[in-house]
């Protein structure tokens, strides 16, 4: 079932567009996981039989969002790890006070001011709520990277451009509420990535005939070999000062061990050695095996 779009009252720049068919569908899977998510942890937090569903999915900037006609209750900041983006949390008053009610033990019942706005010790005992929320987003966007959503010091700039979820909560028989997550831009390109990785065609193994054959045509390349005494160093100013004739005195031996360098990378380690007539260098070991 694919999920209806959503729509704000906004300016042309801020009005919201329609996803790709192929980003809404991956996005949606994943919210319905949310979803599964969401419905466990509030009918284990509130002690009810929730019913949880995903009834939007748009892009959208964040002030279109937060120019929608359903005004929230509750806005919590939250945030991304580890990319750190800004992310927000929308509840509804139907959403809100029932849940209030139900933590704090009272009688389940529509909420009736939808105006009222959370108090400082409302929004204290509301906190562990929130907390499953976020538990259920980062468990539902897990396939698609670490991703980690937590709280957050900052919304989302206003023309910040988002997809906004919105999922409605169904507390009791005629006391309904919803949430809209506005998500980073950054996640629909991690989808894509990931689509395209999962769908990119693997890479064939070698067999060895063709090794062979590739081993051929390349042995006759050249490449360029550098034999490098490594630590001498020169200060700044007697380098300044270098003039033509001058002497560089080094602070290593003649004898000191030795880069071996192909194509300006570290591939050996040597020493410099003598054969009567000329120095050569001997190499006792790659590099390769310092760092495997």
């Amino acid at each position: 079932m694919n999920p209806s779009v959503g729509s704000a009252t906004a300016t042309d720049a801020e009005r919201p567009e329609h996803l790709p068919s192929g980003d809404l569908e991956a996005i949606h899977v994943i919210q319905e996981d949310f979803a599964r998510h969401l419905r466990m942890g509030a009918s284990a937090i509130l002690n009810l039989d929730i019913t949880v569903k995903v009834i939007g999915i748009r892009q959208d900037t964040y002030a279109g969002l937060q120019k929608a006609p359903s005004s929230a209750a509750y806005i919590c900041a939250t945030a991304l790890s580890p990319d750190k983006r800004a992310s927000a949390l929308h509840m509804t008053s139907g959403l809100v006070f029932p849940v209030l009610e139900a933590m704090m033990g009272g009688a389940i019942a529509p909420c009736t001011d939808s105006t009222r706005r959370l108090t400082v010790i409302e929004e204290d005992v509301l906190e562990p709520f929130v907390q499953m929320i976020l538990r259920a987003l980062t468990k539902s966007w897990s396939p698609v990277g670490e991703i980690v959503f937590g709280r957050g010091s900052d919304l989302p700039l206003a023309h910040e451009k988002v997809v906004a979820v919105t999922v409605e909560l169904e507390i009791a028989e005629d006391t309904k509420g919803s949430l809209t997550l506005a998500l980073p831009y950054i996640l629909l390109r991690k989808l894509k990535a990931l689509a395209e990785k999962q769908t990119r065609p693997a890479e064939p193994t070698p067999v060895p005939h063709n090794s062979e054959a590739m081993l051929k045509l390349i042995q006759p390349a050249m490449l360029e070999f550098e034999a490098r005494l490594d630590g001498p160093k020169v200060g700044l100013r007697d380098l300044l000062n270098l003039a033509e004739g001058q002497i560089v005195l080094l602070d290593r031996a003649p004898d000191g061990e030795v880069d071996g360098l192909l194509n300006k990378s570290a591939y050996f380690k040597g020493q410099v050695v003598s054969d009567g007539k000329k120095r050569l260098l001997l190499i006792e070991r790659f590099r390769e095996q310092e760092t495997a």
